[in-house]
């Protein structure tokens, strides 16, 4: 994987995560494994981002009323700016 980035996060639901990253920022599911899923990958251009189930993180996140941009911080920003230099299909502008 030369050149590919891969952020790892942890979700207390990985499917929906999953929707999220592809239908919100327009990144193409690579991978899941298991029934329910309990990992799974999604990528844009040579980024790429593993989701695994953990849902003590997950509900750490909630009961400190922290988002996603807090937990992941510049990797957040980061994974958003490289898909909008993708051109992906979709995606958010953040402040």
């Amino acid at each position: 994987m030369d050149g590919t980035r891969v952020t790892r996060i942890g979700a207390a639901d990985v499917l929906t995560t999953l929707q999220f990253f592809e239908n919100d920022l327009g990144f193409t599911r690579d991978f899941v494994w298991g029934e329910p899923p309990v990992y799974a990958g999604v990528r844009n251009g040579s980024t790429r981002v593993y989701v695994r189930h953990d849902p003590a993180l997950a509900g750490a996140i909630t009961d400190q009323r922290l988002g996603a941009r807090h937990l992941l911080g510049s990797q957040y920003r980061r994974l958003i700016r490289e898909a909008q230099n993708e051109r992906c299909a979709d995606h958010r502008t953040i402040e």
